[in-house]
């Protein structure tokens, strides 16, 4: 078992890394569709208590969606859960165009003809213009960690950021690899595939892209990540088989993205709410295409088969934390840590291909 210490230092620096984050936010909602007052419940339920008679037309803050029919907001200083039914977002108070943390142009890409500008950062608010393939938004800003507001032929909505690429994404391998510190550099079946980080102030973004073998860009995109820690909450590697490789992607907000070697195209995704891998990968791949990926308060080795599937999650059954290393034998997936037992106890241990922990060294 991890040590206590650890685990709660992991649930801390998630707590403030991530609790933050949520699909749909406002800083501020208005009370509307009620005939006087709606209640400010102590849970998200109906039949939870009420703390307070919220008015009609009153604003509330620091809004967040928890459920389909529940958002968590502030009301005079009291946090409490009101029916979305009863909520309108203020999009005056929503991020403006031009603030921190701004993107400038960006391109749509990734999808078939078009893109939904919607009114607020939800996959179910209103489409208030269609954004064709290729089309060109200006003035970007990350909203949430999945949406961009953005203005497109003088509308200004959200669009979701798995749509949107840096329109000054580079044109070349070394560009790329010129864009930060360099996360991939590989030639993969006549291809070369190339990611390079950088980081804001608030922010890390990982540019990844793929070449063929004349050099022309087959695909492009811009990993975004809306935070920054000491860990790297990006990587890329290649995955797949020899026959069938594909490029990974990994947002520490989102989760393992597995695309398509020649198009970029999405083939899966393990979410975070799946399994959290942390920050600061550390992976290795098997000739059949299983991954033994782990992190930086992330859990011990996850094997992940070439389709997206989780295999297991192994258990050190030690203190065992700094993930640092994944190496494979013919009998043990091994992993290198920092910390065994102890703060100055480095070492190895090693784990079945079934998952089960096997041995540990210590250095």
């Amino acid at each position: 078992m991890r040590r206590v210490a650890a685990w709660l230092m992991a649930a801390l620096l998630l707590m403030t890394v991530f609790g933050a984050l949520a699909e749909e936010y406002y800083p501020e909602m208005t009370v509307v569709n009620c005939e006087d007052w709606v209640s400010l419940r102590q849970s998200p339920d109906k039949s939870s208590k009420r703390l307070k008679k919220v008015p009609l037309g009153a604003t509330v803050t620091e809004c967040t969606r928890v459920s389909g029919n529940f958002f968590r907001c502030q009301y005079e200083g009291v946090q409490g859960y009101v029916l979305a039914e009863y909520l309108r977002a203020n999009t005056s108070v929503l991020p403006p165009l031009g603030a921190d943390g701004a993107l400038g142009e960006m391109k749509v890409v990734n999808c078939q003809a078009w893109v939904s500008l919607r009114r607020t950062p939800s996959t179910t608010a209103d489409r208030i213009a269609k954004v064709p393939l290729g089309a060109t938004v200006s003035n970007c800003s990350r909203a949430t960690d999945r949406f961009i507001y953005c203005e497109y032929n003088g509308v200004k909505g959200y669009v979701l950021s798995e749509y949107l690429m840096s329109a000054g994404a580079a044109s070349s391998a070394q560009q790329v690899l010129s864009f930060g510190k360099v996360a991939l550099n590989a030639n993969v079946n006549g291809y070369t595939v190339v990611a390079a980080r950088s980081w804001g102030s608030s922010s890390e973004t990982m540019r990844l892209a793929c070449f063929d073998s004349l050099g022309r860009k087959c695909w492009s995109r811009d990993v975004a990540v809306p935070y920054a820690t000491e860990l790297d909450s990006t990587a890329a590697f290649i995955g797949g088989t020899q026959e069938a490789p594909m490029v990974m992607a990994y947002n520490a907000a989102e989760g393992l993205y597995a695309l398509d070697l020649v198009t970029g195209t999405e083939q899966w995704l393990v979410s975070r709410s799946m399994v959290d891998l942390g920050g600061s990968l550390s992976w290795a791949v098997r000739a059949d295409g299983t991954m033994y990926i782990g992190g930086y308060y992330g859990p011990d080795p996850v094997a992940i088969s070439a389709d997206g599937a989780v295999l297991w999650e192994a258990d050190a059954r030690h203190d065992a934390y700094w993930m640092t290393e994944i190496s494979l034998t013919s009998e043990y997936v091994v992993t290198s840590y920092d910390c065994i037992d102890g703060p100055e106890a480095s070492g190895r241990i090693g784990y079945t291909y079934d998952g089960k922990m096997s041995w540990v060294e210590w250095d």
